[in-house]
């Protein structure tokens, strides 16, 4: 699947891209790699049309689902709960949505004390599982997941390769990665910018 074809990015006078193409299998994963201040957040931001491209055309699907680095995304005064209740009202399945969710739950073994407590209250890894269990449960045709093994101790940095291993027998999964590639999904296509 071609996500970017030919895309030219500067800011102010700096290019981050020039003339960049990137394809991504249907099925798999594909980590970007590169050292820090080189883009790879910038790229998923173009990925996603959040940014605009001074030339080029991003050929990404209109269905995708994101995991920020940060958390600064989430309402600190809600509840995970609270969170996940609002996603399934969004869906039109909600049955089989919270299926998903509980599945992912289990799989990367999700501290179901943490659901009626504030989101601002959790530790890091615990509100990166918040994002990753929300984002990874919605139906869509391409998982973006920028540094995902951040903030999650080994355990379910472990977990999370699985679980997104077995997404991506169905649906291509996109990240970038600071971290040991022993922790990525066998077989991860690598494309360093």
């Amino acid at each position: 699947m071609k996500i970017l074809e030919d895309i030219s990015y500067k800011i102010n006078d700096k290019k981050i891209f020039n003339n960049f193409t990137l394809n991504v299998a249907d099925k798999g994963t594909t980590a970007i790699i590169g050292s820090n201040g080189k883009g790879k957040t910038t790229l998923l931001k173009i990925i996603l049309r959040l940014l605009k491209i001074n030339s080029g055309k991003v050929l990404s699907p209109n269905k995708m689902s994101y995991v920020p680095d940060g958390t600064e995304i989430f309402f600190g005064g809600i509840t995970p709960q609270i969170y996940f209740d609002y996603l399934l009202d969004l869906e039109n399945d909600e049955i089989a949505f919270k299926k998903r969710i509980n599945k992912l739950q289990e799989q990367i073994e999700y501290p179901m004390e943490i659901n009626d407590q504030k989101i601002a209250n959790l530790s890091l890894g615990q509100r990166k599982m918040v994002m990753i269990v929300s984002a990874l449960a919605r139906e869509t045709d391409l998982y973006i997941l920028d540094e995902p093994f951040s903030g999650l101790d080994q355990k379910r940095q472990l977990l999370l390769s699985k679980t997104m291993s077995e997404l991506s027998t169905n649906k291509p999964v996109l990240f970038t990665s600071h971290d040991n590639p022993k922790l990525w999904p066998k077989n991860t296509k690598i494309v360093e910018i």
